[in-house]
C-alpha cells in the first residue's frame, strides 16, 4: 500500500475535514495531484486548465472512498489508456480529477467471456472487454424490421461483434431447447449480460464455468427490470448508479458484486444519463471481474425492490 497525494482547487467544499483518507485495498494504486475545474467561460462546459491546488493523503484503491463523506469516485470518462476523469461528489459534485489507470486492478491474465448485448448500451462494455479480456462469442437479439421502409437491421451489438470478427449468435429465444448445450459449448469461464433483451433460464446462465454477471442501470433493488434510467428521472431521483451482481432467474435479483453511484444532474435527459451509465458501466464491469475472487456477493435487501415491467418503460429504454 502507498501513500499518495491527492489535489483539489480552492473552490471546492468539503462536507468535513479537507485533509481525508481514501481507504485501501490490496493493488492500491495512485492518484494523480492535479484537478481541473469546469471553465464557466467555454459554451460547452468544457475544462479549463489546473488551477492551484491545495492537497490532502490519501492512499488509493480501485473503490476508492474518502473517509468522514458519504460518496466515493465516479469514473467520468477515460481519457487515455492511463488516465481516468473521476468525480468526487463528497468534496463538490463539479470537482474533478485525474486518476491513474493504475488504481483499477487487472487480473492476472484474460478472462474467457460469452457476451450477450442488444442496443447501444452495451457497446462500451463490449469494447472494454475486448481491450482487456478474451471475448469467444457474442449473443444479441434477431435482426428487427426498423426505420422508415422497414428495412431489416441488425442489433448495434451485432455490427460492432462482426467487426472485431467475433462469432454471433442470434437466438429469437434463447429458452428454447438446445441452447444452453450450444451456449456451454463455447467454452467461456463467466458470462457478461449487458441490456440484451430476454429472460435468461437457470441452464443458460449456469452454461459458463463461473455463471453469469449482470451490469444494471440502476443501484439494485431499486428499479429492478426495463428502463431503469427513465424511471429514475420520471420519478426525480436525483442520484442513480451502476450495479453488477450475480445472475439468478429472478428478475434483477442476484447477489450483488459491486455498486457505483453518480448523480443525476437537474436537466439531464434520460439519453444524456444513459450515455454516461454506459461508460461507467463498463469501468465497473472490468473492475468485477478484476476482483472476482475477492469479493463477496452480497444479497439484496428484496422488501426495498422497486420493479418497472411496463410496455411504456420498456419502449423508454430503446429511444
Amino acid at each position: 500500500m502507498r501513500g499518495v497525494t491527492l489535489a483539489r482547487t480552492a473552490s471546492t467544499t468539503a462536507s468535513g475535514d479537507a485533509t481525508g483518507n481514501v481507504e485501501a485495498g490490496a493493488g492500491a494504486g495512485v492518484v494523480a495531484g492535479s484537478a481541473i475545474e469546469p471553465d464557466p467561460g467555454t459554451a460547452d462546459g468544457g475544462f479549463a486548465p489546473p488551477q492551484p491546488a491545495a492537497t490532502a493523503t490519501a492512499t488509493a484503491r480501485p473503490d476508492a472512498r474518502i473517509e468522514g463523506l458519504d460518496r466515493g469516485w465516479t469514473v467520468l470518462e477515460e481519457t487515455s489508456p492511463d488516465l481516468l476523469v473521476v468525480a468526487c461528489a463528497g468534496y463538490s459534485e463539479r470537482a474533478l480529477y485525474l486518476i491513474e489507470a493504475s488504481t483499477k486492478q487487472r487480473p492476472d491474465r484474460p478472462v474467457v467471456v460469452l457476451f450477450y448485448g442488444t442496443p447501444g448500451f452495451a457497446l462500451p462494455t463490449l469494447d472494454a472487454l475486448l481491450r482487456h479480456h478474451d471475448v469467444v462469442t457474442v449473443v444479441t437479439q434477431p435482426d428487427r424490421r426498423a426505420h422508415r421502409g422497414q428495412r431489416l437491421t441488425a442489433p448495434p451489438v451485432k455490427e460492432r461483434a462482426l467487426a472485431a470478427g467475433l462469432p454471433v449468435l442470434q437466438p429469437e429465444r434463447v429458452r428454447d431447447p438446445g441452447w444452453a448445450e450450444r451456449l456451454a459449448a463455447v467454452g467461456a469461464e463467466i458470462a457478461v449480460v449487458v441490456a440484451f433483451g430476454q429472460i435468461l433460464p437457470k441452464a443458460v446462465l449456469d452454461a459458463p464455468d463461473r455463471g453469469s454477471i449482470n451490469v444494471h442501470a440502476s443501484i439494485l433493488p431499486r428499479y429492478r427490470g426495463a428502463a431503469p434510467i427513465a424511471w429514475a428521472i420520471m420519478r426525480g431521483e436525483t442520484e442513480t448508479g451502476i450495479t453488477t451482481f450475480q445472475m439468478d432467474p429472478g428478475m434483477d435479483t442476484g447477489d450483488v458484486l459491486m455498486t457505483a453511484r453518480t448523480p443525476i444532474g437537474p436537466d439531464e435527459t434520460a439519453g444524456e444519463l444513459a450515455e454516461r451509465l454506459s461508460r461507467l458501466g463498463a469501468d465497473v464491469m472490468i473492475e468485477t471481474l478484476a476482483r472476482l475472487d475477492a469479493l463477496t456477493p452480497t444479497p439484496q435487501r428484496h422488501e426495498e425492490a422497486s420493479s418497472v415491467r411496463s410496455r411504456r418503460s420498456t419502449a423508454l429504454l430503446s429511444q
